[in-house]
């Protein structure tokens, strides 16, 4: 899982902002519902989107038809979904946790070491 969901959800958000220029108008506050969905899909790699606003920077060269802040979304896609996958390979990984019987001494035994 730590490879398919970052490579499946890379995709997927390229799509959807590629997507999202076809839908693109020309002035007024319009944000691309693709896009948004995308943000949506992806919020904790939006962060990665924030963290462009602290690097003085001018217009950066666009990268495979994106822009340059959704080509840094898509790094922090990427980086999100990965550790989703790789906790969710730790957590599939674990050994089910067997409940041991508890017989009558046991509980005695545990009761005398509380008193």
């Amino acid at each position: 899982m730590a490879i398919v969901l970052p490579i499946a959800q890379v995709l997927i958000a390229g799509a959807l902002f590629a997507w999202g220029h076809q839908q693109w108008h020309t002035g007024g506050l319009f944000v691309p519902p693709a896009r948004l969905f995308c943000f949506a899909l992806n919020a904790p790699a939006v962060f990665f989107w924030m963290l462009l606003d602290l690097f003085p920077g001018g217009n950066a060269p666009d990268i495979f038809g994106l822009y340059f802040d959704e080509v840094v979304v898509l790094v922090g896609v990427a980086i999100t979904w990965f550790s989703v996958g790789r906790d969710l390979d730790i957590w599939r990984s674990r050994r089910p946790h067997t409940r041991k019987r508890m017989t009558a001494p046991k509980v005695l035994f545990n009761l005398f070491l509380l008193g």
